[in-house]
């Protein structure tokens, strides 16, 4: 369809390396508690590309957040995607490797459409709405504020999936709970656990 035709077009217009993973960065979760600071998302992004020289990152964030994305893309040295309309953000979803997000809409659709995952939680949130066969790692705040959660379990999240082929990652069936890994014992296609405050 046209949305994603057009995330597609985003994608490749990646100058530097066009045959690159695609990080896709969403830093609007609606509620000021879940709001994680600007400068976090800026070391991550950094990290990132540090850690995989021929990732190709895109933020996006609410309509109204917009000037609070550019910022953070504009420091981190990667671009600003708007997207206005649900759909056209659904569709840099459906075409990215990996989403890096709050815990929001996009959070669950990531799960639904495959794509491998780092969600941001509020402590205690992971347990009921955590991700769920689904590719991924969960990482929890200390409190009832995203803005207890440090950088360091985010990061070692990412790593866990930029440090293996994209093939690999959706093979790998785990999650996350605080930076910490985890593994289903058995050897089904998708992440069969529901990951618990640990």
């Amino acid at each position: 369809d046209g949305e994603r035709a057009q995330a597609v077009a985003v994608w490749d217009d990646h100058p530097a390396h066009p045959s690159g993973r695609r990080l896709l960065v969403n830093i609007s979760a609606g509620r000021p508690f879940r709001r994680w600071p600007d400068g976090r998302f800026v070391q991550v992004i950094r990290h990132a590309r540090v850690r995989d020289p021929h990732l190709s990152v895109v933020v996006i964030a609410a309509p109204n957040e917009g000037d609070r994305a550019s910022g953070i893309a504009r420091e981190a040295g990667v671009r600003y995607v708007r997207t206005p309309t649900l759909r056209e953000a659904l569709a840099l979803v459906a075409t990215a490797d990996l989403v890096f997000t709050p815990d929001t809409g996009l959070a669950h659709a990531a799960a639904a459409l495959d794509r491998a995952a780092v969600v941001m939680y509020i402590h205690g949130t992971a347990v009921g709405w955590g991700l769920y066969r689904s590719v991924g790692h969960q990482v929890s705040s200390a409190d009832a504020s995203l803005a207890s959660l440090p950088v360091g379990p985010v990061i070692a999240a990412l790593d866990q999936l930029i440090g293996e082929p994209v093939a690999d990652a959706v093979r790998s069936e785990g999650m996350s709970e605080g930076g910490r890994f985890v593994r289903p014992t058995t050897g089904h296609s998708r992440a069969s656990l529901r990951a618990t405050e640990g």
